[in-house]
Parts: C-alpha cells; structure tokens; sequence
C-alpha cells in the first residue's frame, strides 16, 4: 500500500481560485447576509492595493499597542477590506448609482470588524472572533491584553517639554 499522494494539477488551480472569487453567503451578526470572497492579502500587498503601512497599523492594533494614527489605519484598513472582499451588494466609493450597490458607509462598526476577520482568517476566524465577542459581551471573560499596565510605559508630561 503506498501513501504517495496524486499531484493537484493545474486545473485543480484554476477551479479552485475560480470558486473562491465567486466567494461564498455570509450572515452577518447582524443579519445583514453578503457574498464574500478572501483576497490574496499577500498579492494585493505586493502590488500595493493594500498599503504596508495600513498592514502595519492594523498588527500594532492587534498586539495592543495602537498609536492614534494605528487606529486611524485599521478603520482605514477595514473599509478598503469591505470593497475588497464584499462580491454582492457590490460596493462603491461615494453614492451608489444602482439598488445593487452600496457604499462602505452603509456598514456598522461590528459588520466591518466582522467582515475584516473574515478575510484574515476565514470562517473558522470569524467563528473565534464572534466567540470571545460573545464572552466578553455575556461578562464571563475578560479579553486577554498581554502585560499589564505596569509594563506600560505611562507619559507624565507633554512631549518636548521634559
């Protein structure tokens, strides 16, 4: 018995990237249900579509330790993923023209966050993240942040006049 596995062949490629840009139904917390697909985060930042400097806000973000400007790049971030990911409505910049379009304004704060962890991490991500939301909103858990205050440095004076 041999436990040599066949070759996926370049079709098998091609099918599945076709069947990934077709995306897939996604009910949203709120009820809202889209058609999503997961871009090649690692692509578009190659080519640029998604700036290096949104990706690096959005894993300060994540580590905790988010300057003003993090913040500003994560929500940034969150709306550029919405008109990445979102295949149906179709999503627009400015006022939609048709009834199948919409603007990335038209989704709330968790439909964005939601949307984001999706396309980092796919529906098992989304599943954690809707979970520990779920814990943390039910008061049974609070959410993990690394260290503790005292490891945070504390600024007692403005900066530049020390």
């Amino acid at each position: 018995m041999s436990d040599q596995k066949k070759l996926s062949g370049a079709a098998a490629f091609r099918a599945r990237a076709k069947k990934q840009d077709e995306g897939e139904m996604l009910e949203l917390s709120s009820g809202m249900v889209i058609r999503i697909r997961r871009p090649n985060e690692n692509k578009l930042i190659q080519n640029g579509e998604i700036p290096a400097a949104l990706v690096m806000s959005s894993v300060n973000v994540q580590l905790q330790r988010p300057t003003p400007n993090d913040l500003v790049g994560y929500a940034k971030l969150q709306r550029l993923y919405v008109r990445l990911a979102v295949v149906d409505p179709v999503i627009v910049e400015g006022e939609p023209s048709n009834d199948n379009e919409v603007s990335a304004d038209a989704f709330n704060t968790d439909e964005l966050q939601e949307i984001y962890t999706y396309v980092a991490g796919g529906m098992d991500g989304l599943r954690r993240f809707r979970e520990e939301r779920q814990r943390i909103f039910a008061g049974s858990a609070k959410p993990e942040i690394p260290g503790d205050t005292s490891e945070r440095p504390v600024r007692t004076e403005e900066p530049g006049q020390s």
